[in-house]
């Protein structure tokens, strides 16, 4: 299942080119089949649903000890998340919640079948300046999940029955008591008349994931018209599409309605003026390239669509303009120091303060690794460096790469932007710094040394 859904993913060009706006049924086959086996196989037959309760567990495996047999215990899960972490850093997280996650495919195919059996008058979507604050629901609820998993594991996976999964698929609906039961069917019936609600505003396993989706290596296809057409935004169900066209990665479902209406004449405005233009002037109509535009009748080449430049702050040079070793260098300058030129010109109190915050957020998570500060301590102060790291790249870097992650292009992020960017990048980093300080024997050192043990105390 892994393995089709992925395949069928990667050539989505040829997919969506066979359909359009009113013909969908070779996309509409390859979801139906992708979600019926997901809700069987996946969820009733196997209870492999991920759940939040597994990213918090790969927290603290992380911070305390990591062992393979607690992530081997439940093999199908455990095939099902190596799939997920890769394929959330190449496409991004729709892939899982989109196409695989079992409860989501059970609530969009309600959504589904309840339209073609007459409710569809009855289905509705939020305002668009409703659904952008609702949306970040599910990020606190993630956050809080997280927070309290350091203080008590059992707490958080109390907590974390905001997801209903345990009651679809592990214990079933009516062996739970009349809460979960309500709690349950409350959302259902909620799903018959908007798409996917909890997938939209409450589930922390998806928030979980949209944040290293900002790292993701392949997005969607847009074109320069993007930016003021709305004909994408109307149709899209997840509601990821804003007001100047861009795809929300982070909210994005990986539907493929955009891509399938990118390449459609009659329902893509750009597409449709040039069709009505070459058939009032009698001229051909030429395939469609992959940039979503006519092939030119006479054999020149069409300027590439380019982003908007950034302003000052200046944007890093391309990969194309520098040597490996230098373009390594500049990724790893980049990616672990939030500070320009600017942050020379600055009083050098601030220089001292933000240096030496680096240094002490580095050190104890380096402590916290061999057990001589509790996580709180580490959480507190990682969180302190996230914030202080956002703040000081909105101010001397505002940007984040957009589109494959060995090249450089690049657009100017938001604050949302830069807040899963931040969080995403530490973790890794930490985590990279985990495993070799383990690998070297440091941490074996440092936590024998008997001047740290008062730390521990």
């Amino acid at each position: 299942l892994l393995g089709f859904v992925a395949l069928v993913y990667a050539q989505r060009d040829v997919v969506v080119r066979l359909s359009t706006r009113r013909d969908k049924r070779v996309l509409k086959a390859l979801k139906y089949f992708a979600w019926t086996v997901s809700v069987l196989l996946v969820g009733f037959y196997a209870m492999a649903q991920p759940s939040v309760t597994h990213v918090l567990t790969w927290f603290h495996s992380l911070i305390y000890e990591w062992r393979w047999e607690l992530f081997l215990s439940d093999p199908f899960i455990f095939i099902f998340w190596w799939f997920i972490i890769a394929s959330v850093f190449i496409w991004g997280r729709g892939l899982f919640c989109g196409w695989l996650c079992p409860y989501g495919s059970l609530t969009e195919m309600l959504y589904k079948m309840a339209g073609a059996l007459g409710l569809k008058r009855f289905q509705f979507s939020l305002p668009l300046r409703v659904h952008d604050r609702l949306k970040w629901l599910k990020y606190f609820i993630f956050a809080a999940l997280l927070g309290v998993s350091f203080y008590s594991m059992g707490l958080a996976e109390r907590l974390a029955e905001v997801e209903p999964f345990k009651t679809t698929f592990l214990v079933g609906v009516w062996n739970r008591s009349w809460p979960f039961v309500s709690f349950w069917l409350a959302l259902i019936a909620l799903s018959l008349l908007m798409e996917r609600p909890f997938c939209k505003y409450l589930c922390p396993l998806g928030a979980g994931l949209a944040l290293p989706t900002t790292f993701r290596f392949f997005g969607l296809k847009r074109k320069q018209e993007c930016t003021t057409c709305h004909a994408c935004q109307a149709g899209c169900g997840p509601q990821a599409i804003d007001n100047r066209g861009r795809i929300d990665p982070r909210e994005c479902l990986l539907c493929l309605d955009c891509q399938v209406l990118y390449y459609d004449p009659h329902a893509c405005p750009p597409l449709a003026s040039e069709r009505k233009r070459r058939s009032r002037a009698g001229l051909a109509l030429t395939p469609i390239d992959g940039r979503g535009y006519y092939i030119p009748i006479e054999v020149q080449a069409m300027p590439s669509p380019r982003a908007t430049p950034l302003t000052a702050p200046r944007q890093p040079r391309g990969w194309e303009q520098l040597p490996l070793g230098k373009l390594l260098r500049q990724e790893l300058r980049l990616h672990l120091l939030p500070w320009s030129t600017r942050f020379l010109q600055e009083p050098i109190a601030v220089r001292a303060a933000g240096i030496g915050l680096a240094v002490v957020v580095t050190l104890a998570w380096v402590l916290t690794a061999t057990q001589h500060v509790g996580p709180a301590v580490t959480l507190a102060w990682w969180i302190g460096w996230s914030v202080y790291e956002v703040l000081t790249r909105l101010r001397n870097r505002p940007w984040v790469k957009d589109g494959p992650w060995w090249q450089m292009n690049y657009r100017r992020a938001d604050l949302p932007d830069m807040i899963a960017y931040v969080v995403t990048k530490n973790l890794l980093i930490a985590a990279g710094l985990f495993l070799a300080l383990q690998a070297a024997g440091v941490l074996d050192l440092l936590q024998d040394l008997p001047a740290l043990k008062w730390l521990h105390e």
